[in-house]
């Protein structure tokens, strides 16, 4: 993300140092990646809603040896359920304590399936052997058939990018501002 703005206001950002410069936009980074993970826990599919209560930002991350901040809006770990059928034919998820209380029942983790459901996956044949789920204790036998794409996460930062742009215009200076008296640069 490029900061573009008032030219003072983006003139004082760049005398700030740069632990000035992360105090700034921090803050303003983690509520972003709380707007997109909103709109992505609505655009999810749901089956189950196991993959909805996964969705959520990650922690702030800083590229090694560089000052470039970073979230990432996605499946968290410590998800994974049980799942039973319904007499309906519907997937339920179960409780953690029964979770716990039934260990063959098949598992969901939402982290691991969260590209399949996103980006779809092509018809799978194996050869020589069958296929088989651990998590579900099951053979699919010779070959899977395809998943279609379900790009919500791509719908998700596109509803997103106008409220993140906003936010940033709207508080992005004053938090500048701020810094600046602060420290005494700019003026």
């Amino acid at each position: 993300m490029q900061l573009i703005g008032d030219k003072e206001v983006l003139r004082m950002f760049e005398e700030l140092p740069v632990r000035a410069q992360k105090a700034v936009v921090e803050p303003l980074l983690k509520e972003t990646s709380r707007i997109v993970a909103r709109i992505a826990k609505g655009e999810a599919p749901k089956e189950t809603g196991l993959l909805e209560r996964a969705l959520g930002p990650s922690k702030l991350s800083r590229y090694r040896g560089g000052s470039a901040l970073f979230v990432t809006v996605g499946a968290r770990r410590g998800y994974r359920r049980a799942v039973t059928a319904t007499k309906r034919g519907k997937a339920r998820i179960l409780s953690k304590a029964k979770t716990e209380a039934s260990p063959g029942a098949p598992m969901r983790d939402p982290a691991r399936y969260i590209g399949v459901v996103s980006k779809g996956r092509k018809a799978v044949t194996a050869k020589g052997r069958s296929l088989y789920s651990r998590s579900l204790d099951r053979f699919f036998g010779k070959s899977v058939g395809p998943a279609e794409a379900n790009p919500f996460m791509d719908r998700a930062y596109r509803q997103a990018q106008g409220a993140v742009t906003a936010m940033f215009a709207a508080e992005a200076p004053a938090r500048i501002e701020a810094e600046a008296a602060k420290l005494g640069v700019g003026g």
